[in-house]
């Protein structure tokens, strides 16, 4: 399965959602979609993981170099991802708290709050 993203928006957060495998071929497509959204925006990002059936080390790279980019931005990001097949790498690698990965979409938009409030 391809990857496909649909970004919405809540409130001041974008919100990609990514759909299939996040793999070499696939992932930086997503990373590209992501930088741009950073560049051109004040708003935080979220990625939403849920439908991701497949996350490599170039995923993770993708989803650190995002963390990283909105940082530099002064922007929040989080990722929603429940335990499973995308999760598992972010487990293994430890990169759960480096970034901000939580279950529900409720919990990671709680969190870009947070740090949008942090910032003012």
């Amino acid at each position: 399965m391809q990857l496909s993203v649909r970004t919405d928006t809540i409130g001041t957060t974008v919100v990609l959602r990514v759909a299939g495998a996040a793999d070499i071929a696939s992932a930086p497509a997503l990373g590209v979609q992501a930088a741009e959204l950073i560049r051109r925006s004040d708003c935080d990002i979220v990625i939403d993981l849920r439908d991701t059936t497949f996350l490599d080390s170039t995923g993770l790279s993708v989803l650190l170099n995002i963390n990283r980019r909105a940082t530099r931005a002064g922007l929040g990001s989080a990722v929603i991802c429940p335990p499973g097949p995308a999760r598992t790498p972010m487990r293994i690698a430890r990169l759960e708290e480096t970034l901000r990965v939580y279950d529900s979409e409720t919990d990671a938009l709680r969190c870009v709050e947070d740090l949008r409030r942090r910032r003012s």
